[in-house]
C-alpha cells in the first residue's frame, strides 16, 4: 500500500498567503473609503475661507461653517471641505473633497473621493473614484457616475444615471425620477419613484462582462472543478503532484507564479506595441484565462486534500474517497476544496483579491513543476 505523502506543517502558510494579501489590495467592500485618500470626517482640522474663482494644486480648500463664497473652485490632488455656503460650482481632479454645507452649483469630480452630507444645489457628475451621497445628502439634479464606486443613501431630486463600476443603492435612498444603470447594482431597498432599469446603451458589450463578474466568485471555482476533474480523469499522477507540491511548498509556489505572471505581462505589452503580434493578443488572453483556472483548479485541490486529511475524513466505512462511486476521478477533497474557494471568493472584503492569489499560487506549482524535474528553482529556495 503506497502511503499518501506527508504535508509540511507550513501548508497553514496557505492561509496567510492568501488571506491576507487580498485584505489589503481589496477595496473596501461599499464605497472604498478607508484608503489612504480617505474622505475627512470632519472640518475643525483645517481653516481659512476660499476666495473667489479658487484655483488650488495639491492644497487644503475650505468653506468654513456660516461663510459664504462665490464663483469656481478648481482643485486638483487637493482636500476640500465645504462646510458653509459656496455659490458656484466645484471641479475636483483627483484628491477628496467633502460637502457638508451647500453647494448651489455642479460638483464635478474625475477620479477623486467624494462624500456629500450637505447639499448640492445642481448635478453631481463623478468618473472613477468614489462616490457617497450619505443619508443626511441631497442632490437637487442629475446625479451622474461612471466606473465608480458608489454608495448612494441619500436623496436625489432628479434622476440618476450609472455607467460601469458598482452601485449601491442604501435602503434610505430616495430618488424622485428613474434610475438608469449599466453597471454592478446592489439594491438594498431604497426608493425610486420613477422605476429602475438596467440598460446597456452605455457600455454595450462590456457593461454585461463588467454586470457579469458578480458571478465570478462562484463560477470561477466552478470552471476550476471541471478542469480539476479533467486533470483527475486523464492525467491522475500529474494532478496529484502538483496538489502535494503546493501543499508542501506554498511561498515557493506564490514567487513562482509572480514570476510567471511578470514575464506574461512583458509578454502582453509587446503583443500590443507590436503591429504583427496584436492580432495574438486574443488568443493570449484565452490562454491566460485558461492557465488562471487551471492555477485554481491545483490550489482547489491542495486545498481540499489537506482538509480532509486533517479533518480525518480521507477514508469513508474504511473506503477511500477516491473509491466512492459517484466520485471517481475528482475525490471528496477537490469538492471540499472548490467550497473553501467559493466560500473565500465571497466574501465580500477580499473575496476577488483571494482569487487571485489563489490562482497564482497555482500557477506557480504548474511553471515550477515545468521548470524542474523534481527540484523547485535555486531563486526561491531560500524561501521554503
Amino acid at each position: 500500500m503506497v502511503r499518501p505523502r506527508r504535508l509540511r506543517p507550513s501548508f497553514a502558510l496557505v492561509v496567510l498567503v492568501l488571506v491576507v494579501p487580498a485584505l489589503l489590495v481589496t477595496p473596501g467592500a461599499v464605497a472604498g473609503f478607508g484608503g489612504g485618500d480617505a474622505a475627512p470626517s470632519g472640518v475643525d482640522e483645517v481653516a481659512g475661507a476660499a476666495p473667489d474663482d479658487t484655483t488650488a494644486l495639491g492644497t487644503t480648500v475650505v468653506v468654513p461653517a456660516g461663510e459664504t463664497t462665490s464663483g469656481s473652485i478648481t482643485a486638483s490632488g487637493s482636500r476640500v471641505v465645504v462646510a458653509g455656503r459656496h455659490e458656484g460650482d466645484l471641479k475636483l481632479y483627483g484628491g477628496t473633497v467633502l460637502v457638508a454645507g451647500n453647494v448651489t452649483g455642479d460638483v464635478q469630480a474625475f477620479g477623486a473621493t467624494v462624500r456629500v452630507t450637505g447639499t448640492v444645489g445642481g448635478s453631481l457628475v463623478a468618473y472613477g473614484g468614489s462616490v457617497e451621497l450619505a443619508d443626511s445628502g441631497r442632490v437637487e439634479a442629475l446625479f451622474n457616475t461612471g466606473g465608480s464606486r458608489v454608495l448612494l443613501d441619500g436623496t436625489v431630486n432628479s434622476s440618476v444615471q450609472a455607467t460601469g463600476g458598482r452601485v449601491i443603492l442604501g435602503e434610505s435612498a430616495s430618488v424622485a425620477r428613474a434610475m438608469t444603470y449599466d453597471a454592478r447594482l446592489v439594491d438594498r431597498g431604497g426608493s425610486v419613484a420613477g422605476g429602475i432599469s438596467q440598460t446597456n446603451r452605455f457600455l454595450g458589450p462590456l457593461g454585461t462582462l463588467l454586470r457579469g463578474l458578480r458571478f465570478l466568485p462562484v463560477l470561477a471555482p466552478l470552471l476550476g472543478l471541471v478542469a480539476g476533474l479533467a486533470g483527475r480523469r486523464w492525467l491522475p499522477a500529474t494532478t496529484t503532484d502538483l496538489s502535494d507540491r503546493l501543499a508542501e511548498h506554498p511561498r515557493r509556489s506564490l514567487l513562482s507564479g509572480l514570476g510567471g505572471l511578470l514575464g506574461a505581462g512583458v509578454l502582453a505589452g509587446l503583443l500590443v506595441v507590436s503591429v504583427v503580434g496584436l492580432p495574438l493578443v486574443v488568443v493570449f488572453v484565452c490562454l491566460a484565462g485558461l492557465g488562471g483556472l487551471l492555477g485554481l483548479a491545483v490550489t482547489q485541490s491542495a486545498v481540499g486534500r489537506v482538509v480532509v486529511r486533517q479533518v480525518g475524513i480521507d477514508r469513508v466505512a474504511g473506503v477511500g474517497v477516491d473509491s466512492l462511486g459517484l466520485l471517481v476521478g475528482a475525490g471528496v477533497g477537490l469538492l471540499v476544496g472548490v467550497a473553501v474557494v467559493v466560500g473565500g471568493g465571497l466574501l465580500s472584503v477580499g473575496g476577488l483579491g483571494l482569487l487571485t492569489v489563489a490562482s497564482v499560487g497555482g500557477i506557480g506549482t504548474v511553471v515550477a513543476r515545468v521548470r524542474e524535474t523534481d527540484d523547485y528553482p535555486t531563486l526561491t529556495s531560500r524561501f521554503g
